[in-house]
Formats: structure tokens, sequence, C-alpha cells
């Protein structure tokens, strides 16, 4: 381009100003001036100046040495210029070419250069390095690169390659720069990176913006990224981190200094401040639609976060413990519309829909700050922006666990933990409280004023306790005083309680038990388990309590329990009453009781003891006491202790129990009982095994042997009525009276026995196809009597023992027979019939010695002879189905069926023959049938097996269904402020299910005959997810009469439920009805047709 201007064209022709020497050689084509010497060219109003020159007329120009080029734009400095007048291109070179454009403020500097006079563009290569803003030193803009260009008549330059740019403190890299120098824009393309001091700026793009003295602004598009290292105002050794991403940054700058930066879309920010104490560990992560700085004098004095924005804070230290150094962090989890941050006021600001979270506690509201200085969170309801119905209203609420505080306004020292909110409600364990103040005391202490508790979630409540003053401690109760109830709107009862304690703990914990009060309907009140529950430790607890009614006086109770898992545990509990009341006009005193323990302990893996007791002070004691059907039956106390132990397949055991039938008055004592048993092994050991682990099995390797050995120490005793004298008295001609004289004694039974049992067995089959079991058993007892009354009236000799023998054999046989069919029709595609017959033998012979003392000592009578053999043969019917790829094999019919031949019965020898049939082949249906055939003719000893006579035959069948009536979205209209309970899927499910049970049975025949014929049925319908209906009958085909009739309806109404019971028929026919709130049982009202009891609370 330069040259083009020195040379000139035709219009413009250059002139030699001066030279010392030249030389023209003519040619045949051209000619060729050779000049040197101080050689000086003009051409208009450039100047060209260098050490000598040649010149190609017509072709080329070569200048050399010391070469000087300057016009009115540019000034150039080289070794060597050629410049080819046909294609109107330069090219210099030297050590250092220089091109400097006064007007551009530029400078170019590189080993070579290549012009273009039609294009007005100049380019260099080889690692040239190109000066902006040239030459003032402030603001020069250094550009290196593998390549640059730039075109003068558009004022754009390019660099390509490795492009590096430092100005001042400020660094850049890229892969291609572009620089508008009309427009002050430089653009870096190709993984750009922009450095000053320790930090960095990356993106797709960077465009540095400037005006005509310094930078204005800098933009990163696409995955920009922003990475700062500063040194922190406490200690300048150490440094802040911190991190911002986003689709697009813009960077502004204000007279040289960062004023403001933007950044847009998925922006991301991590800051982790200099790590003063080596100890501590801290990061702050922030995101949101877009992130805005704010800076003065490079200072940060605002962050706002706006759209989406959400973030995390993380404490970390390391801490010591037994074990040694470990790590521990916390991490807070923020988010809001918006995020406001003031470094100068130490504030942040949550705006709108501001929540705050961390593992435990999680606190929204429509605004939350923080002041970091004073470490004080205040956070606000929307109130003020609360004037549209159509709004939704975002109060203040603070969740802790599973508990949470509702209110407009909260105020909370995080250094003090110390905190008020107003017009709160809050929920701890399902139940809600209301006050007009709550304040935090302590760290789980707050006190309300104005109190209401509830658990019911609607507002107003249906049932609500009011307090003026109330003291909630976290997970453990709340203390309110006094305290009034009201159902809706009426205090009920209308006289307040002077205190009461809610428990709030979960679990396991200790209490104040929940007390109940009232009075059964003939008038006496009552109120009952006044006392406290003592957790005392992870391993043992305790309880104390005391009833009173106004009849009978005060009943104490207690309890104990313990557990030491995989040890021990156990229980004693008790009850002591002071009776006092009125028989008539009679005062009646007394006192009673009752006492119960167990005790289970293993002592090691092979050994374990266990121990229980049950004692009360009179048989009445459950009768006048206890509302407990089960203890109102049962008439026997038992007390024992038993022990179990292991050696190897050897076990021992033994028991010391005692027993008091309370009706009867008869107290059984085992002192002790005893037993030891070996289990069945084989007598010649396991067999052996060959080389490749074959078992080497010999037919004695199946015979098995056992052996056991029982005691039992006996003694009884009860108190029988005896005539102790008689005498008659005349009282007229034809009337005489008998007087008895009776007297209450004691009749004893004591005996030992000891029994020894021991067999043989040895089971083996024959062809793989017939299973036999030949066996043999011997028992013997021993007995010893001690002399008592009963004994004497037996006519039993108590000086001596006794012993006795028993043993008996049998063999028995059995086998499997297939049958199989191939229908293949549809999916049926086979069908089994197995047969299982058995045949066995048993024999024993007349053993009843000393059969008379065993009787006593409950032995037996003794064997008799037999020897009989017995029949069976069970059916199994099966069918193979096929759906699909897959198939499945279903059991029909099972049909049993057995009887027995005695030979040494007179007269009838063979038994009855019993058969049983079961069959569930139909869905939801199960029947079972079972008969009992005579093989005689009746009433004779005549052999009729053709044509069996039938005794008995019964019929059971049973048939379940059920289903789905429907499906809701919700069960009930929730309203209210209190959040609403969550309600299952499955509770939404409208379902019902259908029973009946057929019972059909005859036996005997004439006056012996004897039918009986029922059905019963049951119909159980959930009608809505909150009413529920059930009914019950059992009727009697024979009698033609219902035996049975019961309706029971279960209303649940919101946070109260209503049970209602009919029994229509029977001796406990009546009705019953309760209502009480689900999640506080005790307050109720009950009311039966018998009337025991109308509570209230």
């Amino acid at each position: 381009m330069l040259v083009s201007v020195c040379i000139g064209t035709k219009e413009l022709p250059v002139n030699l100003e001066y030279s010392d020497l030249f030389e023209i050689v003519r040619g045949i084509e051209k000619d060729t001036i050779y000049i040197t010497g101080s050689t000086r060219f003009s051409h208009g109003k450039s100047r060209l100046f260098a050490d000598s020159a040649i010149w190609v007329k017509g072709e080329t120009i070569i200048l050399k040495g010391n070469v000087f080029i300057q016009d009115s734009l540019y000034q150039l400095s080289a070794d060597r210029v050629d410049y080819n007048i046909i294609s109107r291109l330069s090219y210099a070179t030297g050590e250092d070419v220089v091109i400097i454009s006064e007007e551009d403020s530029i400078m170019a500097v590189g080993p070579n250069a290549y012009f273009s006079r039609d294009s007005s563009l100049f380019r260099m290569n080889s690692r040239p390095q190109l000066t902006l803003n040239y030459p003032d030193t402030g603001r020069l803009i250094n550009i290196t690169a593998d390549f640059i260009a730039y075109e003068s008549e558009n004022k754009i330059g390019y660099a390509d390659g490795t492009v590096k740019i430092r100005q001042l403190d400020t660094e850049a890299e890229s892969e291609r720069a572009i620089m508008y120098s009309n427009k002050n824009i430089l653009l870096l393309l190709g993984s750009p990176v922009a450095r000053r001091r320790e930090s960095e700026i990356t993106g797709d793009t960077l465009i540095f913006f400037s005006d005509e003295n310094e930078i204005n602004r800098l933009y990163a598009q696409g995955h920009a990224e922003g990475h700062f290292k500063e040194p922190s105002k406490e200690d300048s050794t150490q440094y802040d981190l911190s991190d911002l991403k986003a689709d697009e940054i813009e960077f502004n700058f204000e007279e040289g200094l960062l004023d403001n930066i933007k950044a847009a879309g998925q922006v991301y920010s991590y800051y982790n401040p200099a790590i003063l104490d080596s100890a501590s560990i801290e990061e702050n992560h922030v995101s949101g639609d877009s992130i805005r700085l704010f800076l003065e004098n490079e200072e940060l004095k605002s962050i706002e976060v706006i759209g989406g924005a959400e973030g995390q804070y993380l404490m970390g230290e390391y801490k010591y413990n037994d074990s040694g150094r470990y790590y521990a962090e916390d991490t807070v989890f923020y988010a809001s519309d918006s995020i406001f941050y003031l470094p100068g006021d130490s504030t942040i600001s949550l705006i709108h829909n501001a929540s705050v979270n961390d593992k435990k506690v999680s606190l929204a509201a429509a605004m939350i700050n923080y002041n970091t200085a004073d470490q004080v969170v205040t956070a606000y309801d929307d109130t003020t922006q609360f004037n549209d119905s159509t709004d939704i209203y975002i109060p203040v609420l603070l969740k802790d666990g599973t508990e949470e505080l509702i209110g407009s306004y909260l105020e909370y020292s995080m250094e003090t933990e110390k905190g008020m909110i107003w017009h709160s409600r809050s929920e701890f364990q399902d139940a809600y409280y209301r006050g007009k103040q709550l304040f935090r005391e302590e760290d789980d202490v707050f006190y309300v004023k104005n109190a209401v508790y509830t658990s019911c979630d609607q507002d107003p409540p249906h049932f609500h306790f009011w307090s003026y003053q109330m003291k909630i401690i976290k997970d453990d109760k709340a203390m309110a005083r006094p305290v009034f109830m009201f159902i809706e709107k009426i205090p009920f009862p209308p006289f307040p309680l002077p205190y009461y304690i809610f428990p709030l703990k979960k679990g396991r914990h200790s209490g104040i038990l929940p007390f109940k009060f009232g009075n059964f309907s003939r008038g006496g009140r009552f109120i009952k388990n006044v006392g406290y529950y003592w957790a005392a430790s992870e391993y043992w607890d305790m309880l104390a309590s005391f009833d009173y009614n106004e009849d009978y006086g005060m009943t104490y109770n207690a309890a104990l329990k313990y557990n030491l898992r995989y040890h021990f545990s156990g229980s004693i509990s008790g009850s002591y009453i002071n009776e006092s009341h009125y028989s008539g006009y009679e005062e009646v005193r007394g006192k009673r009781w009752n006492l119960r323990f167990n005790h289970s302990q293993t002592l090691s893996p092979t050994f374990s003891i266990r121990a229980n007791g049950h004692f009360i002070s009179d048989k009445r004691y459950y009768t006048d006491y206890s509302t407990n059907q089960d203890d109102r039956l049962n008439r026997s106390l038992n007390s024992q202790l038993s022990f179990s132990k292991r050696f190897g397949n050897v076990s021992l055991s033994g028991q010391f129990k005692h027993t008091d039938e309370i009706d009867k008055e008869t107290r059984t004592d085992l002192l002790p009982t005893a037993s030891i048993s070996f289990p069945s092994r084989p007598i010649f050991g396991t067999p052996p095994k060959d080389s490749e682990g074959k078992s080497l099995k010999k037919w004695y390797h199946g015979i098995y042997s056992g052996y056991s050995v029982n005691l039992r120490n006996y003694s009884q005793r009860h108190t029988v009525s005896v005539i102790t004298d008689t005498d008659t008295v005349i009282v007229g001609a034809d009337t005489t009276i008998t007087v008895l004289d009776s007297a209450r004694v004691r009749s004893r039974k004591e005996y030992m026995t000891v029994n020894h049992k021991t067999g043989l067995s040895a089971p083996f089959k024959i062809f793989s196809y017939l299973k036999l079991n030949p066996s043999f058993s011997y028992a013997e007892t021993w007995v010893k009597i001690f002399q008592t009354d009963q004994s004497d009236t037996q006519n039993i000799d108590a000086s001596t023992g006794y012993r006795r023998y028993i043993y008996s054999a049998g063999v028995n046989a059995s086998t499997d027979l297939y049958g199989t069919i191939k229908p293949d029709i549809f999916m049926l595609k086979g069908l089994r019939h197995v047969l299982t017959p058995s045949v066995g033998f048993s024999w024993a012979p007349e053993l009843k010695r000393h059969e008379k003392e065993m009787i006593y000592a409950g032995a037996g009578a003794g064997s008799v002879k037999r020897k009989s053999m017995s029949f069976s043969l069970r059916q199994l019917f099966q069918a193979k189905l096929k759906s699909g790829e897959n198939t499945k094999k279903i059991n029909l019919l099972t049909i049993h069926s057995s009887c027995s031949y005695n030979f040494e019965a007179t007269g009838r020898k063979f038994s009855t023959l019993s058969t049983s049939a079961q069959t569930s082949l139909l869905k939801n249906i199960k029947i079972s049938a079972s008969w009992r055939h005579d093989l005689y003719v009746p009433g004779t000893e005549n052999l009729r097996w053709w044509s069996p006579y039938l005794m008995s035959f019964s019929l059971s069948t049973t048939f379940r269904t059920g289903g789905i009536l429907g499906q809701y979205e919700q069960a009930e209209e929730q309203s209210g402020n209190f959040p609403a309970r969550t309600i299952s899927k499955d509770n939404l499910r409208q379902g019902w299910n259908f029973s009946l049970t057929h019972h059909y049975n005859e036996s005997g025949r004439g006056q012996l005959f004897r039918k009986t014929h029922t059905v019963n049925f049951s119909l159980n319908v959930n009608l809505t997810p909150n009413l529920n209906i059930g009914y019950r009958q059992y009727y009697d085909f024979t009698r033609a009469k219902t035996i049975s009739r019961s309706l029971n309806i279960v209303r649940k109404l919101h946070c109260w439920v209503g049970r209602f019971s009919w029994v229509i028929d029977g001796s406990n026919s009546g009705f019953q009805f309760r209502l009480n709130v689900i999640s506080i049982p005790e307050i109720k009202y009950e009311k039966s047709e018998s009337g025991i009891r109308d509570s209230f609370f």
C-alpha cells in the first residue's frame, strides 16, 4: 500500500530526487537502473529513502539498506522493500519491519510485511506485534500473534494464531482477535482468556469496548466464566476466591475502574472467602436468572440476584474427638424470587417467596433479612402486599424437624438463640398451637401468650384448649395454666383446670401420664391414671400412678420394665388398694393387692432361663376391680421357673411350677419336671465317601435310634368338706330331721415318676418304588408314691417303688402311582392322578403290671394286646395349564381314605372307613367334606363292605370376595390456615369385602340322629373414606332361627371419630356409642345400654 503510493501510477510518476551514483543497463526488453548512495525518491507527498535501489522498469523496484518510507498516513522502516509494479504488491523484510500510523494510533513490528495498494491492506506473519493507542504509554495495548493484518480503509485489524494481548496489568489470550479501530472494539475468539493479576475471564467470545481514552466495557458471551482471586482485607497473604458462570457476563467500567457486573442466563456464583483459620472452611454458592454486582472504587457495594434465586452456604470446621481429627460441616440452603446483599450494611435480603433451610430447621416468608454483623434474622409475611383477594397469602413459617411455627413477623438472634414471633401458629406432634406472641427464651423453650392448643387443623377448630400463658419445651411438653376446653365456641366443662401438661416427646420418654376422670352411671365419680412415667435409661423404665373412686377409695399402681438385648428382659407390676366402702349401713375396710412378674435371661447361646409369677390377695379381686375380660375369666394363677440347656444335639430342660385354681381352692406343684433328650440318629454313623465324594451307604446305615427320659415330681392339695358327725331329731310322728356336722380339711396327693423312652427305625426302599419303615419302641416307667390321705384311701403301699415297661413293633409300606393324560385342549395341557396307597402293621403284648398305682400316678393303664393292620389311600388330582409362554400346575382335588383291621378284636374286626376331601379349584371358594362308613350291617357283625352304611357326613364351604366401589381425589374438603395432614391413596380407595361360611353335618339314625346346618356371613363396606359400615349374621337352618346379628358404623368427622355398635340378638344384646378425638382418645363421650360410664375427659 505504501509502496504503491510512493511508486505511483502513470498519472503519478516516480521521481528519483537524489543519489550518489546510478547506472543504467539497457536491456532488449527492459532497462535496469542500479542506484547507490543516499537514494531518495518522491511520489506525490510520499518520500522514500534507502542506501541503494534496483529499478527494473515496468516490473520491479527494490529498495535496500535503511529503507524508510513516509507519507501523510504511514511510516515504514525495513532493511529491504520489493515492489511488483504489475501486481501492485510490496514485500518488506528486515530484522525489524516497523509500520506506524499516527492517524490510527497503531504500530506494527515484525520480520516481514506484505502490502496491497488496491485493498489498502498490510499483513505481517512470524509472530509480529501490533500496538494500539500508540504512542500513549499509559494506554498501550500490545497484540502478538502468528499473523496480523490491518485494513486501512475500513479500520479493521486481524490477529490469528496464539494471540496474546497485554495492557499494563491486564493480559488476554485467544486463537483469533478482530479490531475495529473506528469503533474502539476488540473482539477475541477461540478459547479467549482475559487475566488481571490473579483473576481471569473466559467465554466463547470476549469483546472489549473502549472510548478514546480507556476501556469502558468487557462482554463475555457463551459459557462465560469469571474466576477472581483478590487479597483478603484481613490478611493480604490470603485470598478470597470467587467464580461467576453464566451464558453471558458484562463488565462495565467508569474512568478505568470496574463499576458493575451483569450476568444473565443460568447464572451461578461461587464464593470461597480466604481461610484465615486453618480449622474452618466457608463456601457460598448462589444461582439465578441474572446477577448484578455494583462496585465503587472497585470495592463491592451490593449484589442483586433476580429470578429463581437460590443458593447454599457451607460452613465446615475440623474438630477433634477420641478417634482423632474429623471434618464436620453444616450447609444452609436459601431461595427466593430475588436476593439483595449489601456488604456495607452486612445485610442479606431474600425478597418474595423466601426460604432458608438447613439439616433440621427451615424458615419461609414473604421476605427474610439476615444481618451478618449482628447475626439477627427477621422475617415478614406479605401483609403489606395482601390487598388483592386473588393473591396467595405467604406467612412466616418456621419448621424445626416435624414441628411448625406460623406467624406474621419473626425476629431471631443466632448469637443468643433467642427470638420472638407475632400471631404465631405452630405444630408439634400432630397438634397445633396459636398465640398472639411467641418468645424463644432458650434453645428449645418457647413462651406463648393467649395460647390455643388443638389437634384439629380447621380454622376455626372443632375443639381447642385456651390458656393465658403457655410454656413449650420442644420435644418434651407444653405446660399451660389455667386451661379451658372449648367445643366449637362453647366451654365444656364450664370450669377451667388449674393447669394441664400436653406431652410433646416422641417415642419413649419420661413425663406425666395422661389422666382421665368421669362418673359411673350409678353416680360414683372417679379419676384414673394420675402419675408419672420415668424412662430412666434405654434399658429400664418405671411408672407409678393412682386411681381414686368415690365409692371404694384409693388404688396405687406401679410397674417396672427392663431389657438388655440378647441378655435379659422382664417386668414387675402390681396394685395396692386401700378399700373402704359401705355395705348397707356397715363400713367395710380392707387391703387388697395383685402382683405379676416375668423374667427371661440368656446366659449363653445354649443356656437360658425363664420365670414368671402371678399373685392376688383374694379370689374376687379381678371380679371387683378389673374391666379386662381375660382377667375376669381367668381363674387359674401360674408361677413357674424354667431352664433349657443344649449339649450339641442333646437337650436338657426343667421346670418348677406352682398353680392355684382359685375357685376350686386347689394348689398344684411340680417341683420339678425335667427331661433330657437324645435325638434320633444313625446307630452305625454316617456312611463314608469314596474318592469322588459319593456316599458308600449300606443297608445298616439307615437304622436310627433315639432316647429320652422325663422326671416329674408332683404335689397337689385342695380343700374338701367332710362329714364329722350325724344327728337325727324326731319332731313328729311322720317327720325326722337329720343334722350333719362337717369340716373343711386339706386333701393331698404326692408322687414322683421317671419315664424312659427309646426306639428303633430303619426306613428303606425296595426297587426304588416301595418305601418300607419297620420300627420298634420301648417305654419304661418308674413310680414312687408318697403316703398321703389319698394314697391311703386307694390302699396303695407307699413304702416301695413301682416299675412297669411296655413295648411294641410295627412296619409300614407305601408307594406312589401316577396316571397322566395330555388332552392339549385350549389352555389344558395335561391331567395327572396320583395314588398313594399305604399299609401298616402294628403289634404290642398285653402289659398291665401295677395298673392301679400307675393310674394313680397319671402314667396310664398300661397296654392291651394289639395286632392290627391299617390301610389308607391318598388321591391327588392335578392339572397343567399354559398361559402364553408360561405353564403352571394346580391341585384340583384331594381325597384321603383310611380304615384298619384288628386281629385281636372279638366280633367286628374292621374299623369304620373314614374319608375326607378338599378343593379350592373355584376362585375365592374353599370346600371340604368328610364322611364315615360302617362296613357292617347295622346292629350286626355281618360284613358288607360292598355296600357300607353312612354313619356321618359333614360339608364346609367358605367364600370370600371384595372389590372397589370408587376412588376420589380428596376424602373431604380441606380448609383453614393450618396445613392439612396428607391422606394416602390407600385411604382414598373405597373398598368392600364379603365372607360367607356354611356348615352342614349329620350323624346317627333314629333317636340318635343329629343334624346341624348353619351359615355365618359378614359384609364390610367403606362407603366413603370417612364412613365404614359392617354387618354380621349367624343363622341356624335346623332351628330356623337367627342366633346373632350385629351392626357396626364408624364415621370420621375430621378430627373426631364416632363408633356405633349394636348387638341385635343374643345374651349380650344392646348398643354402645362412642365419640372421641382421633389424636387424643381420652377426650371422649361414651353411652351404652348397660351404662358402664359416661366420660368427657
